[in-house]
């Protein structure tokens, strides 16, 4: 039996070092939760798709995690 991939995205706001607001989404398997990429994954980098940045939309943005001060899961 093949296991299939599926995504799931969750809507999240991130605020960085420098002050920059950032809002997009965030793939999350169904077993995590949106604090667990920040917390437990030793990659430094998020992938955020569908991007809300300086009033521009961006298909995909890569930030780094040192540079993020606080992120909050969107409902």
């Amino acid at each position: 039996m093949v296991k299939t991939y599926r995504p799931d995205y969750r809507k999240v706001i991130i605020r960085t070092s420098v002050g920059e607001i950032i809002e997009g989404n965030i793939n999350i398997t169904s077993k995590e939760r949106v604090s667990d990429i920040f917390t437990k994954s030793e990659n430094p980098f998020i992938v955020l798709t569908e991007v809300l940045f300086k009033e521009c939309r961006i298909k995909t943005l890569i930030v780094n995690k040192n540079h993020i001060i606080w992120a909050e899961p969107i409902e």
